[in-house]
């Protein structure tokens, strides 16, 4: 196309540039490999919880952001791309580390964890679990990450 001025070219290309980068966020589905899914399982800032293991990281990780999933549940497949790519985020701002338990195959770590359906986001600040934890319904990556930062009383991000 043909603008006229120099003005008017740099105005023209910026807002080019500010409506892509505006568009709705794309989280990366397939890892290194190009395999479906393998940078949920890949992650090393999203831990998965299993039967064995769970009872260790309640004692070495008080505070947590928890993912409970079911593996036929496609709310589920579709928020792990999203809640993978948030736990990135999370560590490199040094928040509490973020955890997914797949409650169909992790049936002790998951009970009562997600009575109200699948999937569900748990905030826990205890080592209890129980006590106090609190769900998340919104789910963007401002708004996790927001939601962990108010539960550790710390200003919210920009």
């Amino acid at each position: 196309f043909f603008v006229p001025c120099m003005e008017m070219r740099c105005l023209v290309l910026l807002c080019i540039v500010l409506a892509v980068t505006m568009a709705d966020p794309v989280y990366p589905v397939h890892g290194p490999e190009n395999k479906p899914g393998s940078s949920w399982l890949d992650n090393p800032h999203l831990h998965h919880l299993t039967d064995a293991n769970y009872e260790e990281w309640r004692k070495q990780h008080p505070k947590s952001f928890v993912m409970f999933h079911a593996t036929w549940c496609e709310a589920c497949k579709k928020l792990q791309p999203l809640f993978s790519y948030t736990a990135r985020l999370a560590a490199l701002q040094y928040l509490p580390p973020f955890a997914a338990v797949d409650c169909m195959r992790q049936t002790k770590a998951c009970k009562g964890q997600a009575e109200e359906g699948y999937p569900t986001l748990r905030f826990f600040t205890s080592e209890a679990w129980l006590d106090r934890a609190h769900m998340v319904r919104e789910r963007s990556p401002e708004t996790l990450i927001n939601y962990v930062r108010e539960r550790m009383n710390l200003r919210p991000g920009r």
